[in-house]
């Protein structure tokens, strides 16, 4: 068939992209393979060499290293600094051979049980209807806000399921490369390494990485919605802190929520640390005659109080002992306690 100038001089300038990105990652895979140790050292010594033909010696390491079935042991730290070097280009050939968008998500839903096992439980009945229809990235946005716990779980299967095949990925840039990798031969040898570990084909792991990488776009939306819903569902318990209640109801609290011995005295060693400096506060406020303010929650409330009426108590022997005596020093700072309780 025939063809334009332009477009020849496109498919030249594509084939060469690519023969460049294939190098590039065949030199990062011997970095990697170096770092973990399964290269030989008579092959460091001679890359390291000045007059060294790289590309010879790298080829040499690969075609031994695949021979080996060393590819497979490469560590997740490695594979990370693997990806760096390499992870622009491998995003550009994931979305120039259509591996990479928006539109990929559809094939995902078909192996996406198989690929999660059952990590997420019916998580996946809930949603699978709503991701089979997303078209658009507003779509899956809507699903983070709408069903966030859904969303979250999905998530959480995900992130369990690329540690256990030692893949990371912690960022949508991250899934599309190893997208991209997948289309040179050595990439290949990482990502099928991961997919047997993973018990699914190399198609279904790369439409996986899709899905995960566009799940990884919105997991804050779904986590503000969450946290939305969930201050939502407390607001009427944090309503019930500052209700009113009577005398009588407040000496029962206090009896519930402290504990005293047989004389009525509060044992301060049953108190927490925030605990005592509540009840202390309370006391202090008794013995200077200054108006109760407790804090609204109920628990903060017993204390403070229960200290208050203690002080209350204690209030007219003190004073009696001491008609100058006040909790406060000339500062303003409360004095050591040195009384008795």
């Amino acid at each position: 068939m025939k063809i334009t100038r332009r477009k020849l001089q496109r498919i030249i300038k594509e084939e060469r992209q690519m023969i460049s990105f294939e190098r590039n990652v065949r030199s990062s895979m011997v970095d990697a393979l170096i770092s973990e140790g399964l290269v030989p050292h008579y092959q460091i010594s001679l890359l390291r060499e000045s007059d060294a033909d790289l590309d010879a010696l790298e080829d040499s390491i690969m075609a031994q290293a695949k021979k080996a079935g060393r590819i497979g042991k490469i560590g997740i730290k490695a594979l990370s600094a693997f990806l760096k070097p390499i992870a622009k280009q491998a995003i550009d050939v994931a979305k120039g051979v259509g591996k990479w968008g928006i539109s990929n998500i559809g094939p995902a839903i078909a192996s996406v049980g198989k690929f999660l096992g059952g990590s997420v439980g019916g998580t996946i009945g809930a949603v699978k209807d709503v991701i089979g229809g997303i078209k658009s990235e507003k779509e899956f946005r809507t699903l983070a806000e709408e069903k966030p716990d859904e969303f979250l779980s999905m998530y959480k299967g995900y992130v369990d399921k690329f540690d256990e095949i030692g893949l990371p990925v912690k960022s949508a840039s991250d899934a599309a490369a190893f997208i991209g990798v997948t289309e040179t031969d050595d990439g290949y040898e990482i990502m099928n390494a991961a997919a047997e570990k993973g018990d699914v084909s190399i198609d279904e792991l790369t439409s996986q990485l899709n899905m995960f990488g566009h799940l990884l776009k919105y997991v804050d939306v779904a986590q503000a919605a969450k946290a939305k819903a969930t201050a939502s569902e407390e607001q009427p318990a944090a309503n019930e802190g500052t209700m009113k209640i009577t005398k009588q109801q407040l000496k029962r609290i206090v009896k519930e929520e402290l504990a005293r011995d047989s004389e009525g005295v509060i044992d301060h060693d049953s108190l927490t640390p925030q605990q005592l400096d509540l009840y202390e506060t309370g006391y202090d406020d008794a013995l200077e005659g200054a108006p109760a303010i407790a804090p609204k929650n109920r628990e903060g409330h017993a204390v403070y109080m229960a200290g208050y009426e203690d002080g209350t108590h204690d209030r007219p022997a003190t004073l009696e002992a001491n008609p100058r005596f006040s909790a406060l020093d000339s500062s303003g700072f409360r004095r050591p306690r040195s009384y008795k309780r």
